[in-house]
């Protein structure tokens, strides 16, 4: 009586959305430095970043490591976040900004 075979992966996917569900229950009240050791989870996702980025003890340096990284920017609800994040740094600001459509930029100016 052996197990019953599964797809390639669906075991394996198991571990991760553990991940993925603990770190949604920590993002909304986690402190700086928990929120920076959550930029280097794999189970980062965008779901994941949009709750990281609510959260407005994250600190500057971390906003800076996600303006960076383009594959957050390529998103834009992550971007808009970003961008009306009150810690994110005025040097970083321009970065983010660029990468903003302008409805996104009026939307952004308007509802802050």
């Amino acid at each position: 009586m052996g197990r019953e075979p599964v797809e390639h992966g669906v075991e394996d996917a198991q571990p991760v959305d553990n991940a993925r569900a603990a770190l949604r229950r920590e993002l909304p009240c986690a402190g700086p430095l928990e929120l920076e050791r959550a930029l280097d989870q794999a189970a980062l996702h965008v779901p994941e970043m949009l709750l990281l980025l609510r959260n407005a003890r994250a600190p500057g340096t971390a906003l800076t490591r996600i303006a960076e990284d383009g594959r957050w920017l390529q998103h834009g609800r992550v971007c808009r976040l970003l961008a009306q994040h009150p810690n994110l740094p005025p040097a970083t600001s321009s970065l983010v900004l660029r990468h903003l459509r302008c409805n996104v930029l009026l939307q952004t100016a308007m509802n802050p």
